[in-house]
């Protein structure tokens, strides 16, 4: 699922398949994150979703050394 804001073209949301996708992650390891309560999640309608700006905010905080290649 794809709600864009403005002109940029990344995912606000994401179901939990596009996550494992883009972030490298297996599929196996986001269901667990999931079901244990690691990984921020919206549910809508029962099924569960990741938004972007929770999950950037989780990376960063779970992130040792470095920066982010979008941080200045």
């Amino acid at each position: 699922m794809v709600l864009e804001q403005g002109d940029e073209q990344e995912p606000l949301i994401m179901n939990q398949q596009e996550f494992a996708t883009l972030s490298g992650f297996s599929i196996s390891t986001i269901y667990r994150w999931v079901r244990d309560g690691t990984l921020p999640v919206v549910t809508i309608n029962g099924k569960y979703y990741i938004r972007r700006d929770l999950v950037m905010a989780w990376l960063d905080q779970h992130t040792t050394g470095g920066k982010r290649p979008d941080q200045s």
